[in-house]
């Protein structure tokens, strides 16, 4: 505050006070005006037109900042339909026009691979569509309560699951779908890491939960109802395996402690690139047991990233110089154009291949 009010004695004093009292013709002021707001436009088109000039950066802070900016996709083929089955749901058409084979169903984890499971779909020339709300598992007779979320978002999470659950009849043309959801955060009902703040209540509709009721178990329970009711109007159920949370690690905030790496006053770095695979099998136990299960019965199709996502010790949000993650849980739209072959045995309708 002192250095504030002594610079802008020291400004009113030698700049504001000579030109106030200085006798310059206008058209000098003016063209002096001109000159410098032009110079000024000049040096800002030239910095947009070179993205901000990203080289000022090292090449560590560079790889987080294109994963900070990698997490855009394109919904402009979304529309929210005015009657019919799913009227005031936002819907997604992907892959080639036509009426809707694939249903992909979930939460932001669906954003997250968006791009991959759209081009998966175009591959395969077989037309899907994606309906997915933020923090709403993708299960039927549940409802949640979630720190993140107003009353209205949850209710309107509970409310489309279940008109989502009554539209299939009314949809002949879906035959096979696919399920995308934070597993292990509903499972154990917090983040993890750097959203260990966040938590979640998930609560069955039928009945008043239990006080001692393990959320993993109702979890569990909703995800074999689910599924036993998809296996009724679709051919097949398949369940993408969350892909494993880097629990230290945001692409923006990593991004921020290398680019001031070395600086006097830079704050000691949190984030983390990796993460060790004993250190989320606690987590993801109770979460994946009934989707493992079901997979062993034949039930569902699991469908499993972490195989290039970790190696044998550890799994990594960074694959080379590529950001694979967004934040400690989402994944880049790199990541899900590289991971898409993953989506094939969904468009193909082919049950002999995948895990």
């Amino acid at each position: 505050m002192a250095l504030s009010v002594g610079l802008a004695w020291l400004s009113w004093r030698y700049v504001e006070t000579p030109v106030r009292r200085a006798r310059v013709p206008g058209f000098v002021i003016l063209g002096g005006t001109a000159t410098a707001s032009a110079a000024t436009l000049a040096l800002g088109a030239w910095l947009y037109l070179n993205d901000g000039l990203p080289n000022r950066f090292g090449p560590e802070a560079r790889i987080h900042i294109a994963a900070s900016g990698d997490f855009l996709q394109d919904w402009s083929r979304c529309r929210t339909p005015s009657e019919g089955p799913l009227m005031g749901l936002e819907v997604c058409p992907i892959g080639p026009e036509g009426d809707p084979e694939v249903l992909v169903w979930g939460d932001s984890h669906v954003r997250a691979v968006k791009e991959g499971v759209d081009l998966a779909a175009h591959e395969a020339g077989r037309p899907g569509l994606i309906i997915w709300r933020a923090g709403c598992p993708p299960l039927f007779g549940i409802r949640k309560v979630e720190s993140a979320a107003t009353l209205a978002q949850d209710t309107a999470c509970t409310n489309a699951n279940l008109q989502i659950g009554q539209s299939f009849q009314r949809l002949p043309s879906l035959e096979t779908v696919l399920l995308i959801g934070r597993w292990s955060y509903y499972a154990n009902g917090t983040g993890i890491g750097l959203d260990a703040g966040n938590t979640i209540a998930v609560h069955l509709l039928e009945s008043p939960t239990r006080l001692d009721a393990r959320q993993s178990d109702i979890v569990a329970a909703a995800a074999k109802a689910t599924v036993a009711r998809l296996l009724d109007p679709f051919d097949e159920v398949m369940v993408l395996r969350q892909p494993p949370e880097i629990a230290q690690y945001d692409s923006r905030l990593a991004a921020r402690e290398a680019a001031h790496d070395g600086w006097p006053l830079a704050r000691e770095a949190v984030t983390q690139t990796s993460i060790p695979r004993t250190a989320l099998a606690q987590r993801i136990a109770p979460a994946e047991a009934p989707w493992s299960a079901m997979a062993e019965d034949g039930a569902i199709r699991w469908i499993d990233p972490w195989p290039r996502l970790c190696d044998e010790g550890a799994c990594h949000a960074l694959n080379g110089d590529t950001g694979y993650y967004f934040d400690n849980n989402h994944l880049t739209n790199s990541a899900a154009l590289a991971l898409r072959d993953l989506f094939a045995p969904v468009f193909s309708g082919d049950r002999s291949t995948g895990s």
